[in-house]
């Protein structure tokens, strides 16, 4: 069977392509049963009053009409990727409204809608169950779904099914536009779709109870209805609306396949999150990805994590990627990080993650320690990605909480290292770990240096760096500069400097090493906050000169 891409920009142009002509081609290839069904479905559903309803892939918006037609009072919004299907909708039912977006991102708060529902279009989405997922997320409690689309037939009808997809509606396809392919994209997508039982199970796992399956046509189509069950409820700590609030009454996430469930203990202020709160990455949810916390549940086979300690790397992969083949997951293009983009955060009771995300915190590190091992890792790859000589003469620029995690991390390797900072009461946390120090402003710039490492996140800093590199030197970037003024970047060619992105690393390797309590991370520990003074929290992480903070969860 022919494989095809189902990238959102594919899916985009190949309705596009169809559009004009594809309600006539639907009545046409199943005979006007699709129009009955639908009427059918929809009549059976019981909704309240002025319900909000999402329809999503709602093409030239056939359910979004009915749905208009037996709930007149109804607030109805229609998704979908094709502006130009979305267009024939509009024209039909200029009543409602519709939205032009990817359902795997939708742009609504959480718990948001009565109903939810999606026809023949679950099968175009490149991550179905991240889809679903997504569309748990945005129904109220008790909120319905209901998915219509091709089926899986018994193997006697098959026979005769997949010629007829295969080469009937090819042919009328390449009739009507002059070209197959949309059609035959078709009968391709029909070949990896669940089965009626896999969507049930796909559905279930997410979060969905009381899943009744209804076969049409001997099961060449079919129908979900579903009701998103209770999860419990949870405090959180969300960045909505560009306000950050302490929200008592958020629901408690379910995790997926081989996913696990955490009881956060503590959780971390980081400058991302506060980057965040002034709209980085257009994050909007609950925030954090620094934590430490205990499992409570494993949806997987091996339960052996329930009960221990752990922290947990922030990116979650998809994993199929090429990236996540080599365990790169924090280079995957379809990843979720933690609290910063695609995944809810860690400022909660409770947070999910990939079980394989996971490490055990050993008996000899607190929890305060613990929290502190993402940046930490972040500071660590450095060795991992950079061989350092005992006799190279080493420099690091800055002393935020990145940098002397990094100078902390450099203290325990031989080399002539040397950290450069404004606040000699901020450099005395790694001078206490025998680290050479000296404020800026006493420093005279050399161009000396086989490795400087930049973690002051300004233009300045870089360019500094950039000064003391000497000729085949390397100078690692740990952190992002967004430039406002030109950078002169000719000594990179004339010195042939070696410029080395490093960003965040990898938890198992940091926590062995932190199990060895060669280094003292909790000088770099400022405050701890209890959960509900989260905002009052925020505030004081943003005062000139403060290090680390924490909320306590537990």
């Amino acid at each position: 069977m022919e494989k095809f891409s189902k990238n959102p920009i594919f899916i985009k142009n190949l309705f596009d392509l169809i559009s004009s002509d594809y309600d006539a081609l639907n009545d046409i290839m199943s005979f006007r049963m699709h129009k009955s069904i639908k009427k059918t479905l929809i009549k059976s559903l019981n909704l309240p009053k002025n319900a909000k309803i999402l329809d999503l892939c709602t093409g030239t918006g056939d359910i979004a009409g009915l749905l208009k037609e037996n709930f007149p009072d109804a607030q109805i919004t229609g998704v979908d990727l094709s502006e130009k299907m979305m267009s024939i909708a509009k024209e039909k039912y200029p009543d409602i409204d519709f939205l032009q977006t990817d359902c795997s991102k939708l742009p609504f708060d959480d718990e948001n809608f009565d109903l939810c529902t999606i026809s023949f279009g679950l099968r175009n989405t490149e991550n179905l169950k991240k889809v679903v997922n997504e569309i748990n997320r945005v129904l109220k409690t008790e909120g319905k779904f209901v998915n219509l689309d091709l089926g899986k037939p018994n193997k006697f009808l098959n026979i005769f099914l997949k010629p007829y997809m295969n080469i009937w509606i090819a042919f009328i396809g390449k009739l009507f536009h002059g070209s197959s392919t949309p059609y035959r994209y078709l009968a391709a997508s029909n070949e990896d779709f669940p089965s009626q039982n896999e969507l049930v199970k796909i559905f279930k796992e997410s979060g969905f109870k009381n899943i009744k399956n209804q076969n049409y046509v001997f099961g060449q189509i079919a129908s979900q209805i579903c009701t998103k069950e209770s999860r419990g409820r949870m405090k959180a700590v969300k960045f909505i609306n560009n306000e950050i609030i302490f929200d008592e009454n958020t629901q408690k996430p379910t995790p997926n396949k081989n996913e696990a469930l955490i009881r956060v203990k503590l959780a971390g202020i980081c400058n991302t999150d506060i980057e965040i709160t002034k709209g980085y990455m257009g994050y909007s949810g609950i925030l954090g990805h620094e934590f430490v916390g205990v499992v409570e549940d494993v949806n997987s086979e091996d339960k052996s994590l329930i009960g221990k300690r752990v922290v947990g790397e922030i990116n979650a992969g998809c994993g199929e990627c090429e990236w996540c083949g080599k365990k790169l997951e924090r280079h995957c293009p379809n990843r979720g990080t933690l609290g910063i983009w695609r995944k809810e955060g860690c400022m909660a009771d409770y947070v999910t993650l990939p079980i394989k995300n996971l490490v055990e915190v050993p008996d000899n590190m607190t929890d305060e320690e613990a929290t502190l091992v993402e940046p930490f890792a972040a500071a660590f790859e450095i060795l991992e990605q950079l061989h350092i000589k005992p006799e190279d003469k080493v420099a690091i620029l800055g002393d935020g909480k990145l940098g002397l995690n990094i100078g902390l991390a450099l203290s325990t390797i031989p080399c002539d290292l040397i950290h450069i900072g404004r606040h000699q009461n901020k450099l005395d946390v790694v001078k206490a770990q025998k680290v050479n120090t000296i404020l800026s402003k006493d420093f005279k710039l050399e161009k000396i240096y086989d490795v400087v490492i930049d973690a002051t996140g300004s233009v300045n800093g870089f360019e500094m760096a950039l000064a003391m590199t000497k000729p085949r030197g390397v100078l690692v970037l740990k952190s992002t500069v967004a430039a406002d003024k030109p950078l002169n970047l000719a000594p990179v060619v004339i010195d042939e400097i070696t410029i080395l992105g490093s960003r965040c690393g990898q938890f198992k390797p940091a926590v062995q090493f932190l199990s060895k309590e060669l280094v003292n991370l909790k000088p770099l520990i400022e405050k701890t906050f209890e959960a509900k003074d989260a905002v009052d929290a925020f505030e004081y992480s943003r005062q000139k000169g403060v290090l680390k903070v924490l909320l306590k969860f537990d």
